[in-house]
This record gives C-alpha cells, structure tokens and sequence, in this order.
C-alpha cells in the first residue's frame, strides 16, 4: 500500500455492514486541492468542520463524509452567491 492508495478498511457493525474507504489527512488535502494544515484545521473548528475519525492518536476521513462535506459546502456556495 502507498501513501497515496485509500485505505479500505470493514466497517463496524455500528456503521452497517460493507466497506468504508478511509483516507489520510494528506489525501483529504489532494482531493480538496488546499494544504495537510488547512484539512488539519478545520477539522478542529466549530464551522465549516471536516469529519473525520480519530483512531488512537491518528486522524482519518471516510471518502464517503468527505464528498457529502464538499456537497454541502456547495449548497451553502450557491445560496450566498443568490
């Protein structure tokens, strides 16, 4: 596994059955096109927070909640811009 590949990990039976995939700060970064410290940012502040799950001292993002997170951004985007 590269530093670049998501990780696919089995989902608690809390989340539903099926896979998850989980992705590293740096991979969040990629994909949103911003810096490690902005992800890292906001995912400790009140507004616009990324979510994100903490496993031991290790931060990482479900892709799924990451591309729900840019849609809702969007929403909020398009309503300002009215």
């Amino acid at each position: 596994m590269t530093r670049n590949n998501p990780i696919a990990v089995t989902a608690p039976s809390v989340l539903g059955e099926g896979r998850m995939t989980l992705l590293t700060p740096a991979q969040v970064a990629e994909r949103l096109q911003v810096s490690v410290w902005w992800v890292y940012d906001h995912t400790t502040r009140a507004h616009p927070r990324i979510p994100a799950v903490r496993i031991g001292k290790v931060l990482r993002y479900d892709a799924a909640d990451i591309d729900k997170w840019i849609a809702e951004q969007r929403a909020i985007g398009l309503r300002r811009a009215r």
